[in-house]
């Protein structure tokens, strides 16, 4: 799992469910979140002020799930670890955006599996929403953003806009100036 965000492990449990011998990892800082220990960093005012549309009973829907969805992680992951899958995984720690984040770095084919960290908006690659930053100026975002710089990136698939190609590294470091 990604990170924290429901839409990001909303679904966790029904493939645990539907699947044997699902192995759920997540980074020790938001497992506690994941696992409904502690109520989700998304559920505070500057979220829910932005749902001023949404009528009383549907946002009473959109609280429960967030609220109500735990899911047990088997194993902490952490920075630089090597998941031994897929012809290997490298986990790259990449908060800001909540304090677990985390991006997946497939190696032999060189494609980041972003979570939050990258999106893509209108066709174009783009860095973190600063505004859902875990801090007032995002600048751990944009840390976690220069980061990304440590590896050799030629594809991007970012939950929020689909799958980017023809990354480079000069890339990545554009869109850290751009938000500075």
């Amino acid at each position: 799992i990604t990170h924290q965000d429901i839409d990001h492990f909303g679904g966790a449990n029904e493939i645990v469910q539907e699947i044997d011998n699902v192995n759920v990892k997540a980074h020790k800082e938001d497992i506690p979140y994941i696992q409904g220990e502690k109520r989700l960093i998304r559920l505070n005012s500057k979220f829910l002020d932005g749902l001023p549309n949404l009528p009383e009973e549907q946002m009473e829907k959109v609280l429960d799930m967030f609220e109500n969805n735990p899911v047990m992680v088997d194993n902490d992951i952490s920075d630089n670890e090597n998941l031994d899958c897929f012809g290997g995984i490298i986990v790259i720690h990449t908060p800001g955006h909540t304090p677990g984040h985390v991006s997946l770095y497939h190696e032999p084919s060189k494609t980041l599996i972003a979570g939050d960290t990258l999106n893509i908006r209108e066709g174009k690659l783009v860095g973190p929403n600063l505004l859902l930053s875990t801090d007032e100026d995002g600048k751990t975002a944009l840390k976690s953003l220069e980061k990304l710089n440590n590896y050799d990136i030629d594809n991007v698939v970012s939950y929020h806009g689909g799958f980017f190609k023809n990354v480079t590294n000069k890339t990545i470091t554009d869109l850290v100036g751009e938000n500075e």
